[in-house]
């Protein structure tokens, strides 16, 4: 991990003190009678879209956890310590749960080999036509006059594990959402894979207040959050989330690609803050989409949850409402208003980890 020579700003306190001041305003949503979107509407994100039932159940939950962690201090609400870096403080929370890394062992990556049209001049016809004439694997394209040498090339990559080599041909060759990337996931370690997700006080450009990353350590998961108690500590907690995640190969997400990965590159990049990360981006939210579109009404996680995973969630606050809950525990100190989201956050994670297991063994 790297830090440019910018000398840290010595207004950051101020700074702070006008995105606390700022917080309730920061509303990003329209609270309507019905849970459809709006056929209007011009944006994607459904959190935009609030309805009325669940701001009133989100608003009652909120009061209720004012009064049930009132006088309660930060490591009885959540175990954890105290993180300090050059930027500063912030808390770290650590959760284990029970996570089976089994599935691995069915070497599934080898299917891999299966996707002839991972070689350069195969299409779908000529795909066709190679399984009819007994080539049913670029193993035995080696065999083939005409795919010879670029069936050799990729086998010689895929026999020595080389991450970079493969993810760079397939990034030429596969969509994004193709079911062979989950696979080349597993020809490295369980321990190199990183889950991540964050909650942030609105959807550009404006503080994150956790971050959360899961990693896989013998059969358990073990979930990694760094809680902003006051907006100074944002930038303690991008550094040591970006200190932990650079010996990482695979960072998985959901919609990651579009929301959480260049969130954190915006915050990085407002502090001074270089990443020497290279993880190979894995996002979810494709493959889900890929598999389920035509079967579930919409391909958000928490229905992916209950359709797939078969989890409900309890007690859990609205993504549009994180800036008034965070703003609730700022003007009160009372932690109440974080637990859901520390809860969400780790929830999060844990479904993106067993969504994970649950496409690679499709």
């Amino acid at each position: 991990m790297e830090k440019d020579n910018r000398k840290k700003p010595d207004n950051w306190s101020y700074v702070a003190s006008k995105w606390k001041k700022s917080v309730l305003s920061l509303k990003e949503y329209l609270l309507t009678d019905t849970h459809e979107q709006p056929a209007s509407s011009s944006f994607s994100y459904a959190s935009l879209h609030l309805p009325m039932q669940d701001y009133t159940h989100a608003t009652q939950l909120k009061e209720k956890l004012l009064l049930q962690y009132q006088s309660k201090c930060c490591d009885e609400v959540f175990p954890g310590e105290i993180c300090t870096n050059d930027y500063g403080q912030c808390y770290h929370i650590v959760t284990r749960m029970p996570f089976s890394t089994s599935f691995v062992q069915q070497k599934k990556w080898e299917q891999i080999l299966e996707h002839l049209e991972l070689i350069p001049g195969i299409g779908p016809i000529t795909r066709q036509k190679l399984h009819e004439e007994g080539y049913g694997s670029i193993k035995d394209l080696c065999a083939h006059s005409r795919f010879q040498t670029s069936a050799e090339k990729f086998m010689n990559h895929f026999e020595q594990g080389s991450l970079h080599d493969l993810h760079q041909w397939m990034s030429q060759r596969l969509h994004r959402s193709h079911p062979a990337w989950v696979k080349l996931m597993t020809m490295s370690p369980p321990q190199s894979w990183a889950f991540m997700d964050i909650e942030t006080l609105g959807l550009f450009s404006r503080p994150i207040i956790l971050i959360g990353a899961g990693q896989v350590e013998d059969n358990e998961l073990v979930i990694h959050q760094w809680l902003v108690r006051d907006i100074e500590e944002e930038a303690c907690a991008l550094m040591e989330y970006a200190q932990w995640v650079q010996d990482k190969q695979f960072l998985v997400t959901f919609n990651g690609q579009r929301f959480d990965i260049p969130y954190l590159q915006d915050r990085w990049s407002y502090y001074g803050i270089r990443s020497s990360s290279h993880c190979y981006s894995l996002d979810m939210l494709y493959h889900s989409r890929s598999k389920w579109k035509q079967t579930l009404p919409n391909c958000k996680l928490q229905t992916i949850e209950q359709a797939i995973l078969h989890k409900q969630r309890s007690e859990d606050a609205p993504g549009a409402l994180v800036p008034e809950f965070y703003q609730a525990y700022l003007q009160t100190g009372n932690l109440g208003p974080m637990v859901p989201i520390v809860t969400h956050n780790q929830v999060d994670i844990a479904s993106l980890a067993e969504l994970s297991v649950k496409l690679y063994e499709q």
